[in-house]
């Protein structure tokens, strides 16, 4: 799509902030206005668009796309999403420990457990490990802490949770990385943590290396996401 406006800037409204475009209300793709929570989320959606060229690249305004999955798809979605977090923590990254070489494993419990010992004291949630394929069993206790905590998230939040968990292969990452308890780098490198292992062992390639910068900047935009909700 070509570029169509002059200038982008964000604005206050009735029910909250938007982002004007020549002075007319930015819709989603769904149809809805761009209603936003804060003034610093709608500063930083209208700079995206603002700092569009001559052709429009929804890829390269990611504050964007989130806000429009929050606005047109979450309230409908967001329970299927809820369930589809819970069902991953089983098979969370961290949890899972390898067989072989002996050192892999020793440098996951090093750098894995601690999250995890972070998630215990923090929220009284305990998940085990597994060693392999064998993933430990998500307790019923361990399984209702997390509908609570998740439950108790507004949609923006939820959204920034949900997209940390899939870009890192764990909720507990993810709850970190909102708490502050890990910035974005850190998550990237224990949600990596093996792939990393194995790379410096036998050398890696250019599609991992391409996919490795697709997390980590996915990533970091869920970090500036949170950033400016808090």
């Amino acid at each position: 799509m070509k570029r169509f406006y002059k200038e982008a800037k964000a604005a206050k409204g009735e029910d909250g902030f938007a982002v004007l475009l020549d002075g007319k209300n930015l819709r989603t793709p769904g149809g809805q206005f761009l209603i936003l929570p804060n003034l610093r989320l709608a500063e930083s959606i209208a700079e995206e668009w603002q700092a569009q060229k001559d052709d429009i690249r929804p890829a390269t305004m990611p504050l964007m796309q989130l806000t429009a999955t929050v606005l047109d798809h979450l309230s409908s979605q967001r329970a299927a999403m809820t369930e589809r977090l819970l069902s991953c923590v089983e098979t969370d990254v961290l949890c899972l420990r390898a067989e072989t070489p002996p050192e892999l494993r020793v440098h996951q419990e090093k750098h894995w457990q601690p999250p995890l010992d972070w998630l215990k004291k923090t929220h009284g949630i305990e998940l085990k490990t597994g060693l392999g394929l064998k993933a430990p069993r998500l307790s019923s206790a361990a399984q209702a802490a997390f509908e609570r905590k998740l439950s108790a998230f507004d949609n923006w939040v939820f959204m920034g949770v949900y997209e940390a968990a899939a870009g890192s292969g764990s909720l507990v990452l993810a709850l970190a990385l909102y708490e502050k308890e890990l910035n974005a780098q850190q998550v990237f490198e224990l949600a990596e943590l093996e792939r990393i292992f194995q790379a410096q062992k036998w050398g890696s390639d250019a599609e991992m290396e391409k996919r490795r910068n697709a997390v980590r900047a996915e990533l970091a935009v869920i970090e500036r996401w949170f950033g400016l909700l808090c």
